[in-house]
C-alpha cells in the first residue's frame, strides 16, 4: 500500500532545557538533545488547519509538549522550523 499523505516535518533546534525539572531520576544522566525533527501527526495538523491564524501556536504547543513528554524535562525555549509552503 502505497502512503499519499504527505508528511509534514518539522525541525527543533537550540532546545534548552530547564535542568532542574528531572522528574524521572532513573534518567537523569541521560543527555538531552539540542535538535531533532519528526513528523507531526495528522490529527494535530488537521485541528490546526481549523483555525489558521492560530496554525503555528498549535504545532509549537504540540512540539513542546512531545519534548517534554519523551524526555521528561520541560523545555525553556527552542526554535520550530516549518516546511516552506508551495504557494
Amino acid at each position: 500500500m502505497e502512503d499519499t499523505e504527505q508528511q509534514y516535518v518539522v525541525f527543533v533546534c537550540n532546545i534548552h532545557w530547564n535542568p532542574k525539572t528531572i522528574h524521572n531520576k532513573k534518567n537523569a544522566k541521560e543527555e538531552l538533545p539540542s535538535q531533532m525533527s519528526f513528523d507531526i501527526p495528522s490529527s494535530v495538523l488537521v485541528q490546526a488547519n481549523k483555525n489558521k491564524k492560530d496554525f503555528n501556536d498549535i504545532v509549537e504547543t504540540f512540539c513542546y509538549n512531545l519534548l517534554a513528554k519523551k524526555y521528561n524535562h520541560e523545555v525553556y525555549n527552542c526554535q520550530i522550523w516549518l516546511p516552506l509552503e508551495d504557494e
